[in-house]
């Protein structure tokens, strides 16, 4: 009876060192993935200077990590029947208080903002038509630079 018992004490020791080294990695090593909710509002303008096309969304973005992430800069691709533009100049923050996009560090609760897009093209060239589908894409620091 000792025999088992001392064998069920150093497989519940060994299964626990196990899930305590998983759960290091998992906490503490692992990048994890920036997450963004769907936007409750995606609103498509010219800005009121130059007259330049603007998306304009707002969403919350989370990191799966518990370090969380540092988005070097994000954009959106929009492709409509005309083709397909980059708006890639971006900027976030509340309604008067913008911030130009980058270096936004994105933690476990996560942050809200006001994301704001702008094509740098003259805005001749794009066409707002019907059949507009877009994509966000973002960039993040990576531990190789600086």
């Amino acid at each position: 009876m000792s025999g088992f018992g001392t064998s069920l004490a150093l497989l519940l020791s060994a299964g626990s060192l196990l899930l305590s080294v998983y759960t290091l990695w998992l906490t503490q090593f692992q990048r994890g993935r920036i997450r963004m909710t769907r936007p409750t509002l995606v609103f498509m303008a010219r800005e009121k200077g130059d007259g330049r096309w603007k998306i304009f969304l707002r969403t919350h973005l989370f990191s799966t990590s518990s370090k969380g992430r540092v988005i070097e800069s994000m954009y959106v691709r929009l492709h409509n029947p005309a083709g397909s533009f980059l708006f890639d100049f971006w900027g976030y923050g509340e309604t008067n208080q913008l911030s130009l996009g980058s270096g936004l560090f994105v933690g476990p609760t996560g942050i809200t903002y006001n994301h704001h897009f702008v094509l740098r093209r003259s805005p001749t060239e794009f066409l707002f038509l019907n059949g507009i589908t877009y994509r966000i894409f973002r960039t993040f620091r990576t531990d190789g630079f600086f």
